[in-house]
């Protein structure tokens, strides 16, 4: 006598109780992992944004380029392309004064990872402009 799904209805629930958690996690993972992409994407380009805004601050002497920006308008550049961000480190080359270097972070809060315990996880990005 050949099976069919007419007769296996138990062995179809037992199936799909034993699948639809391990799909739902698949799910709840690829979420927070979208969200987390999402998050490094944003803060890449508001670091770049941030970077090449301060970067361009600058006066030339004697034919060299000269970067003449502060912190604080590095911050705002990049609070303005990313409120959540915070700026890490902002920093211009001593010697030659004509690199910037700007490095931000931010803070991914999980929905679904929560269960595992890990609830946010930090993403810090860095950009840096040299002017010629």
């Amino acid at each position: 006598m050949k099976p069919t799904l007419k007769n296996n209805k138990g062995n179809m629930l037992v199936l799909v109780c034993v699948a639809l958690p391990v799909f739902i996690g698949i799910a709840g993972i690829c979420l927070d992992g979208s969200l987390a992409i999402y998050y490094q994407t944003k803060l890449m380009a508001a670091t770049k944004f941030a970077a090449i805004s301060a970067s361009s601050h600058n006066y030339v002497v004697s034919g060299k380029t000269v970067i003449n920006a502060t912190q604080d308008q590095a911050e705002a550049a990049l609070k303005e392309n990313f409120g959540v961000a915070k700026l890490r480190s902002f920093s211009i080359n001593q010697s030659s004064k004509n690199k910037c270097t700007l490095v931000a972070e931010t803070e991914v809060n999980f929905v679904f990872v929560k269960i595992f315990g890990v609830n946010s996880k930090k993403i810090s990005e860095s950009y840096t402009v040299t002017r010629k």
